[in-house]
């Protein structure tokens, strides 16, 4: 699973996720499967984003939870998180040795934060 978002402080919260993280680890490996960690992944990301731009910039990465817009839903994304956790994932997939690798594309059009589109 991908980090959950600490609306307080903008970086990942990854702790409810371990668990189910760890057992997907271990399937891949039992059954000789690639494993991408998209927890560390976006961990890393989120808090790469909150110390080089602020907590701002990881609330744009994550949908509204009411109708009012004001309130962020820290699990889902929106689509401008959706694009960039899909580049992490692209990413991840074209750095391994599988056949999968050989068809990561570049994106045909850029996604922006809400804000900006």
């Amino acid at each position: 699973p991908i980090a959950r978002l600490d609306s307080e402080s903008g970086k990942a919260s990854v702790e409810s996720h371990l668990p189910y993280r760890d057992a997907m680890q271990r399937f891949a490996s039992e059954e000789n499967i690639a494993f991408f960690d998209m927890t560390a992944l976006t961990e890393e990301f989120y808090n790469g984003l909150v110390s080089e731009q602020g907590r701002e910039a990881t609330l744009h990465l994550h949908a509204y939870s009411a109708a009012d817009r004001k309130t962020i839903d820290v699990t889902h994304l929106s689509r401008y998180g959706a694009f960039r956790v899909a580049g992490l994932v692209a990413d991840a997939v074209s750095k391994c040795p599988i056949a999968l690798s050989n068809f990561v594309m570049e994106p045909q059009e850029e996604v922006l934060p809400r804000e900006k589109n």
